[in-house]
């Protein structure tokens, strides 16, 4: 009674957001226009979409910079604070690292002090990947001099 009937739903088209025909209240078919391939994130600028990202915690933000490449591109700009386990083993990943994080101005290298830390030599390669880096913390690296 007033009900329409119901229609069999593929099970593989079950997780498109669009659906193939929009059927009117009265009966009418329409065919659907949209591109399901079509990203609508593609119509945002640059700007628009590191500000989202400022909202989003490191979690989800690292979740999203996975999405594609032009996320991962932009939540790298747009990261200013970084913290990292600065253990020994990262000194071979750390141009890759401010490669990708080229905008960060607050760094904070964290060590247990069971384990050996970042040294000297680190810390100026570091100073010439971050030319914007404007703070440094360091917690338990051991390693690293007065000098």
């Amino acid at each position: 009674m007033g009900q329409t009937p119901s229609t069999a739903i593929d099970p593989s088209d079950r997780f498109n957001i669009l659906s193939p025909a929009i059927v009117s209240n009265d009966g009418v078919e329409f065919s659907d226009e949209l591109d399901k391939a079509r990203d609508f994130t593609g119509d945002l600028p640059d700007d628009c979409l590191a500000y989202i990202f400022q909202f989003l915690g490191s979690g989800d933000r690292k979740r999203c910079s996975l999405v594609c490449k032009r996320w991962l591109r932009v939540d790298g700009g747009s990261r200013y604070r970084l913290s990292l386990n600065a253990q020994s083993e990262i000194l071979s990943s750390l141009p890759s690292v401010f490669s990708r994080f080229d905008s960060v101005t607050k760094l904070a290298l964290r060590c247990d002090r069971k384990s050996i830390s970042l040294d000297d030599d680190a810390l100026v390669l570091i100073s010439l990947r971050c030319q914007k880096l404007t703070r440094l913390k360091l917690r338990g690296c051991r390693e690293i001099t007065d000098h």
